[in-house]
């Protein structure tokens, strides 16, 4: 028995963002990704925390009994090693010399105030508030039409606009930015 096989070239119409249904299909898409990333994390972050409770109280029930058969295990063997290797891992003990603790440190420099003031030094930090002296050298120039030092416009560049679907969902931001000069800077805009 002869089987025809046919093939039918169609020829599919490229998929666009051309109407308001189409853009919302892809939003709609886009936010169901997000919610997705969100819920996977969140259900990482709670078996991370689950496994972590789980091993603590593993080590409170068995860590003292784990210990015991170790150092019984070592002192078979003459007491010549500090660990003990097994299938699923290695038991072993470090001698880790004494140090000073500061429990409290405005206590510790209240009394290093007292008894060794060299040891307090007195820093500043200087920080910039690039936004507030953007908007003064805007107001700046729009009053008197020359910039500060160190301040210029910056040649006006397409940007698209940030879309946030109407939704309970974080808020979604999509933006093209055409490329200009890492050196650019725009001056805000007054509303």
């Amino acid at each position: 028995m002869e089987t025809e096989t046919t093939t039918e070239t169609e020829e599919r119409e490229e998929f666009l963002i051309d109407s308001p249904e189409r853009a919302n299909w892809l939003l709609r898409k886009l936010a169901n990704l997000d919610a997705e990333r969100d819920r996977v994390a969140a259900q990482a972050s709670a078996l991370a925390r689950q496994i972590e409770s789980d091993r603590n109280g593993l080590l409170h029930r068995f860590g003292s009994q784990l210990e015991n058969f170790t150092r019984q295990e070592l002192e078979k063997s003459g007491g010549k090693r500090k660990s003990l290797t097994l299938l699923q891992g290695t038991v072993g003990f470090r001698t880790v010399p004494a140090r000073i603790v500061i429990e409290s440190a405005p206590d510790a420099i209240q009394t290093a105030r007292l008894v060794l003031p060299e040891t307090i030094t007195e820093e500043t930090t200087e920080r910039f508030d690039s936004k507030t002296f953007r908007e003064h050298a805007a107001k700046h120039f729009e009053d008197t039409g020359s910039f500060r030092p160190r301040s210029r416009a910056s040649e006006a560049s397409h940007c698209g606009t940030a879309i946030s679907p109407q939704s309970s969902s974080p808020r979604l931001q999509v933006r093209w930015i055409s490329p200009r000069p890492a050196s650019s800077r725009t001056l805000p805009r007054r509303r």
